[in-house]
């Protein structure tokens, strides 16, 4: 009866390994995943909205809409989509157009020239 007490004692280690260990973990692998990609999206569209901003004339009065990161990106990059409204030279509102921010570099519509469309359009905008 002396060692009556070791089943005991090895149920409540595996008992503390249980509850304080990865296997205690409620999270699947797919639910991790999924929410590092969500983080990965909203860091690519801050740092894209920064830089555009950065580029306006006068910052606070920039107005974005249907702000998204494209679906296919270009040649690897992530590329952030939307339409973007600032204040002109003379004070008043340009208008929305479309944007993208590939790699931290801001492009318009206006100032993208021709080009602009092409790139839209490959990079699943």
């Amino acid at each position: 009866m002396r060692n009556a007490w070791l089943p005991l004692v090895g149920l409540a280690i595996i008992g503390w390994f249980v509850l304080f260990s990865d296997a205690g973990d409620r999270h699947s692998a797919a639910e991790r995943a999924s929410q590092w990609e969500e983080n990965r999206l909203h860091d690519i569209e801050r740092a894209g909205l920064r830089s555009l901003r950065a580029g306006m004339r006068e910052p606070d009065a920039m107005e974005v809409r249907g702000v998204h990161v494209a679906a296919r990106g270009l040649n690897g990059a992530s590329v952030l989509c939307g339409e973007v409204n600032g204040r002109n030279g003379y004070g008043g509102m340009t208008g929305f157009q479309r944007f993208m921010v590939i790699a931290d570099v801001p492009m318009t519509e206006r100032a993208g020239g021709e080009n602009f469309g092409g790139l839209w359009s490959d990079a699943g905008c």
